[in-house]
């Protein structure tokens, strides 16, 4: 009888070991296709920039195999060692240990803030006095921080004033700016012609010259450009904010299901593959724009500072294009995750930047995550114009 036992917790055992193996190589495999999105065009094949959304849970579960493995068979280690080594860049444009602090004599420093304000939340309330509220909550933010270079995304202007929520005369003043050569409002559409809605650059440095990005193949734009006069230098600062997933109320009713354990809405599975089909969408539309971008900044003559919401995470195809040639200020001086949006019904990450040309040095990049008016953080860095070694 015992020796029946014994077989019986030896195949049982064979039986786990097994099943880990296998889920071992499935994860591993998953963890490989993230590797592989950041070369491989989404109109190509789509699936290795979905697997890009489950990068952190694809790589704690390889990190939990390699210690499993240690107890029970250390030669099954090198499966997710292998996967992890060669996604080191993707941890790293991921995870950061320690910020790189502002030093106390930084050579031709300025500080450069990207905020996606979500139209500075008019549309959250019907309320007026709300609407003000929130929207002085960015304003005090400004007033604080008072970053030299100030790039937004999803900005609101009320050229009407029939709804009296003004911005950017208000942001002139905060800023202490003054004449049209120190800002640049783009809004490639509009309610009206009374209610705008684009981007605007703000500069403490004159602006020489100012123009947009648009898409090369569709003609929607993708990004703004404002070159400013620095101590003799020019510098180009791209404001970029890439096609989104255009995510509606019924999709958001599906992320708080899941995240409810809700799933036995009889629509559940349209409703998700709706979702899934927006996003492939999505990162089809990116590449395009990314492509479009990547292509504009090549040719320009000036160094280059980038600020904006690429929608899409540090370890997509669409990073890759955009950060060609350029560094990210994250990765220089940034501390943690990144986390720069929140959604309330689907999973955080990093998908707004500032980066930079190589010549330059960034410090202390932040994420202003006490305020959540938009539903995305503000993100700021100083960085040192100074082409020095």
């Amino acid at each position: 009888m015992k020796k029946k036992k014994r077989n019986i917790g030896l195949v049982l055992g064979k039986l786990l070991k097994l099943i880990c193996l296998i889920s071992n190589i499935v994860v591993a495999a998953a963890l490989l296709l993230v590797f592989f999105a950041q070369f491989v065009r989404p109109t190509i094949t789509v699936i290795p920039a979905y697997s890009t959304l489950l990068f952190r849970y694809l790589l704690w579960a390889n990190l939990f195999f390699v210690f499993f493995w240690i107890f029970f068979n250390a030669r099954y280690i090198l499966i997710s060692l292998f996967i992890l080594l060669i996604n080191i860049n993707n941890i790293d444009r991921c995870f950061q240990l320690k910020a790189a602090e502002k030093p106390s004599t930084c050579v031709r420093c300025v500080k450069v803030m990207s905020y996606n304000v979500k139209l500075f939340g008019l549309y959250d309330s019907d309320d007026p006095k709300i609407r003000d509220q929130r929207k002085n909550e960015i304003f005090s933010f400004l007033r604080k921080e008072k970053p030299d270079i100030l790039c937004m995304q999803e900005y609101f202007y009320d050229k009407s004033g029939k709804l009296n929520f003004v911005t950017t005369d208000s942001i002139l003043s905060i800023l202490n700016i003054d004449g049209s050569k120190f800002y640049y409002q783009y809004f490639p559409t509009n309610r009206n012609n009374e209610y705008y809605y684009g981007y605007a650059t703000f500069s403490r440095y004159k602006i020489v010259n100012k123009g947009f990005v648009t898409n090369l193949d569709s003609t929607l734009t993708v990004a703004t450009f404002i070159d400013i006069k620095y101590r003799g230098d020019t510098l180009r600062v791209y404001n970029t904010h890439l096609s989104s997933v255009h995510l509606d109320n019924s999709d958001y009713e599906v992320g708080e299901q899941i995240a409810g354990n809700q799933l036995d809405d009889p629509k559940f599975n349209l409703k998700a593959q709706k979702i899934i089909s927006k996003l492939g969408v999505a990162f089809k539309n990116r590449q395009s724009d990314a492509l479009s971008l990547h292509a504009h900044i090549k040719e320009c003559p000036y160094s280059v500072v980038l600020c904006g919401d690429l929608n899409d995470s540090p370890t997509s195809y669409t990073y890759r294009k955009v950060n060609w040639h350029l560094k990210d200020a994250f990765r220089e001086s940034g501390e943690g995750k990144g986390i720069t949006y929140f959604g309330s019904s689907f999973p955080s990450f990093r998908i707004d930047y500032i980066m930079h040309d190589k010549h330059y040095k960034s410090f202390n990049f932040q994420v202003h995550d006490s305020l959540s008016v938009s539903d995305h953080f503000p993100i700021s860095t100083y960085i040192s114009l100074y082409k020095g070694k």
